[in-house]
C-alpha cells in the first residue's frame, strides 16, 4: 500500500516537472555564474588591498 502511494506521489511530481531551459542554456548559465563568482572574489580582494593601502596611508600621515 505504501509503495503504491509512493509511486503515485512520484508520478504526480514528475508530471508537474516542466523543463524551462535547454541543457545548453543550463550549461551557459552555470558558466556565467562561475565567472560572476570569480569576479566577485577578485573584487573582494581588490577592496581589501585598497582599504589596507588607505589605512596605511592614513596611519603614516598621523605619524608625520
Amino acid at each position: 500500500m505504501e509503495a503504491e502511494h509512493h509511486q503515485d506521489t512520484s508520478t504526480a511530481i514528475e508530471s508537474l516537472y516542466v523543463k524551462v531551459m535547454t541543457d545548453e542554456q543550463m550549461e551557459l548559465l552555470r558558466q556565467q555564474i562561475s565567472v560572476y563568482a570569480t569576479i566577485c572574489e577578485q573584487l573582494v580582494e581588490m577592496h581589501k588591498a585598497v582599504t589596507t593601502q588607505q589605512d596605511l596611508a592614513g596611519f603614516s600621515s598621523l605619524l608625520f
